[in-house]
């Protein structure tokens, strides 16, 4: 007892297998298209992930780099007092 695949087309459901052949492949390819566009909107969210972390990481060494910068002025100030 297998169960036929249905479509619900302008509100009115249809047996895909009742449908014109031709009609039955475009079906299928809207079918298709719309799995792909899944996997690709699910890859734009993982490539977002892996963008947001090199701009964390940019970020963070430019703090890192500018911290390390106010650091050494502060020692040659105070070195230069201490002399």
């Amino acid at each position: 007892m297998s169960e036929e695949q249905t479509i619900v087309i302008n509100d009115e459901e249809h047996n895909v297998s009742e449908l014109a052949v031709e009609t039955q492949m475009h079906v299928a390819r809207v079918t298709e298209i719309r799995q792909e566009i899944a996997r690709l909107q699910m890859q734009i969210g993982e490539r977002q992930v892996v963008l947001s972390a090199y701009e964390e990481a940019i970020v963070n060494a430019v703090n890192l780099l500018k911290t390390k910068r106010q650091k050494r002025k502060w020692c040659s100030r105070l070195w230069t007092w201490v002399r």
